[in-house]
């Protein structure tokens, strides 16, 4: 009896549930887009962040904190020749997708072949680049000539890498976020098993080594993932006969590299400036601990500003300038609210946090007070970059970026001596001063984009 009489209540519980997304995320409303892409957002960047901290803490234990410090210097390194792979190309494709796949399904298929090949290109000239340099970065600006090899094997991750972001960014284009969260749920279950795997086994290379392994093992499964999803939306992929499209690269990804360009080498270059103090590379080690905890303030407003962009420029294809200016506006809001209430848990568990990586990392604990002020001042931001990048607008973000690191670079020479603590202090000056540009700018472009649809 128990049991008939409880399929009513359920029924009417399911008649609940229903009406209250009926009601307040109907059908394929600007609402429902955003809840479906942050939810799947939220899915991916969970599971990529747990399996980040817990690999970092695990390479961190095994390599100790200099070891540590020498696998952050050879990521960092990486990262900056990665502009000169084309680290734009992954939001070209997200902004383009998006923008066309509805009016210009040939012209999407074009745009990818474009995209794909620049990649090719790009990357490939960027690992010569770096296999080239790698002896002499590490022995003349590390003065670490131990880890000429390691850098050597990192260079691969800059084709797959960039690659791999285009891949992501069709996905994100068509705004295929379940299956965006499935694939990177992969990439950290690889990264959390092959990268400690690697430095237990052979050190600071072994971990390199494994990083690497996890992006050739996700390559093919991405690339198939996009390839099905294009199909299944009528897009029919086009390698030939693309460089019509080319200036679409100089509108929109090149200022994108340009943004990297304006990031990534002044990170690298107050990164050298630590090492280059006494103690350096320990001291390093203490400050990628720092980063990658204090990163955690972006986690949630990045669910919400990653799928924003193509909904935002699928939004502008369509001139719903209200609509848009409402998802801008709310997005932020919430944003800074969420970073806030992140960062006053991270400070109230910052006392223990740094112990998880053993007792060289206690001393950091001042360092990421610091850098969790500084992604609390710079949240709202993500919600700008991305609005600039559905309006088209990016090389605005380029300037702003070239000031940040160029701040970045200039604070860091005041403090620098401090060691990790002075290296977050140069990221808090320089936020500051960014989002303020990026705040002011946006309301301007916000403003000229009304006008013109009134």
């Amino acid at each position: 009896m128990s049991i008939i009489k409880s399929e009513p209540a359920a029924s009417a519980a399911y008649d609940l549930i229903l009406r209250f997304f009926e009601r307040f995320l109907p059908g394929n409303s600007v609402r429902a887009r955003v809840a479906r892409g942050t939810f799947w957002s939220l899915v991916a960047t969970t599971s990529i962040q747990i399996a980040s901290l817990a690999s970092s803490i695990l390479a961190a234990r095994i390599l100790g904190q200099t070891g540590f410090g020498e696998l952050g210097m050879i990521r960092s390194t990486v990262l900056m020749f990665g502009v000169l792979a084309g680290t734009g190309l992954s939001m070209a494709a997200t902004k383009y997708v998006a923008e066309y796949r509805d009016a210009d399904s040939v012209r999407v298929g074009r745009l990818i072949g474009l995209l794909t090949n620049t990649a090719l290109v790009l990357g490939g000239i960027a690992v010569l680049i770096c296999l080239f340099l790698a002896a002499p970065l590490a022995q003349w600006a590390m003065n670490a000539p131990q880890l000429t090899v390691s850098l050597r094997i990192g260079c691969l991750l800059l084709l797959l890498n960039t690659l791999n972001g285009v891949q992501m960014g069709i996905l994100g284009g068509f705004e295929a976020f379940g299956i965006q969260s499935w694939v990177t749920m992969l990439d950290g279950f690889l990264n959390l098993t092959l990268i400690p795997a690697g430095a237990w086994l052979f050190g600071v290379t072994g971990a390199v080594g494994g990083t690497v392994l996890a992006a050739a093992v996700g390559f093919p499964i991405k690339q198939w993932t996009a390839q099905r999803v294009c199909l299944r939306a009528g897009v029919k992929i086009t390698y030939r006969g693309v460089l019509g499209e080319i200036p679409m690269l100089w509108k929109f990804a090149l200022p994108a590299v340009l943004v990297g360009i304006s990031t990534q080498p002044f990170e690298w270059l107050t990164r050298l400036m630590l090492v280059r103090q006494p103690n350096g590379f320990a001291e390093l080690g203490v400050f990628t601990a720092v980063y990658s905890w204090a990163q955690l303030i972006l986690f949630i407003p990045g669910m919400i500003s990653g799928p924003s962009m193509p909904i935002m420029a699928n939004l502008l294809a369509g001139r719903q300038i209200m609509p848009l200016r409402k998802l801008v506006v709310r997005s932020q809001v919430l944003i800074s609210i969420l970073a806030l209430a992140t960062a006053v848990l991270l400070t109230i568990l910052s006392p223990y946090i740094l112990h998880i990586y053993g007792t060289g990392f206690i001393s950091g604990q001042f360092a990421l007070l610091t850098m969790i002020a500084a992604y609390v001042i710079c949240s709202a931001a993500l919600i700008t970059r991305s609005f600039f990048a559905a309006s088209g607008v990016m090389w605005w973000q380029a300037v702003h970026t070239a000031l940040w690191g160029v701040l970045l670079l200039i604070s860091c020479t005041f403090f620098v001596h401090y060691g990790a603590l002075g290296l977050a202090l140069s990221y808090l000056a320089a936020y500051a001063v960014f989002t303020s540009l990026q705040l002011g700018t946006q309301a301007v472009v916000l403003n000229r984009l009304s006008a013109r649809e009134g």
